[in-house]
């Protein structure tokens, strides 16, 4: 004998806590398949780079707008090398301290970044990479302190983040390049 067994609740009762798990199940499958909104680095960099030294606070795309485009290009799926000549000074460094930010933020990955020499990656990360992190909550709670759960460590050269690192050398030999696999 088959027994059915069958709500006691009134059905006005039944009907609105139907409705209350399918409101809750639909968000729950909303939140489970959300995809952030998609920024720019230009614009990724607006909300969420602060810079540190004379030029303290938060960093404003429009104060050199000749760099979104540059940033931007980053983004764009049919650019694939992103070259840029210009004048000393002019931004460089930031543009691509940028478009680091962003990458640990939104799209993680391995990335190897080469400099002329050791002194400039030491200088650079003293100088530009190391303020970035800390002054930006965003990437100070990404980047891992110490030795993680995979063996990695963070040091002078390396900073590792949920699901990429990123790596600083000095060019000069090619043994420091040759057995990284990155994608940027």
């Amino acid at each position: 004998m088959v027994q059915v067994l069958r709500d006691p609740r009134p059905a006005k009762i039944r009907t609105a806590a139907l409705l209350e798990f399918d409101s809750r199940l639909q968000a729950a499958v909303r939140e489970g398949f959300h995809q952030p909104a998609f920024l720019s680095v230009s614009d990724w960099a607006g909300q969420h780079r602060f810079l540190s030294g004379s030029e303290a606070g938060k960093y404003n795309p429009n104060r050199c707008p000749y760099q979104r485009t540059i940033q931007d290009a980053f983004n764009d799926p049919e650019v694939r090398e992103i070259t840029w000549m210009s004048a000393e000074r002019v931004g460089k460094s930031t543009v691509g301290a940028n478009i680091l930010g962003y990458v640990v933020d939104r799209e993680p990955c391995n990335v190897l970044w080469v400099m002329p020499s050791r002194e400039a990656v030491a200088d650079f990360l003293k100088d530009e990479i190391e303020p970035m992190l800390r002054a930006s909550p965003t990437l100070w709670g990404k980047v891992s302190a110490g030795r993680t759960s995979t063996g990695r460590t963070n040091n002078v050269r390396r900073k590792t983040f949920l699901n990429g690192v990123v790596t600083f050398v000095g060019g000069g030999s090619a043994s420091p390049l040759a057995f990284r696999t990155v994608k940027i």
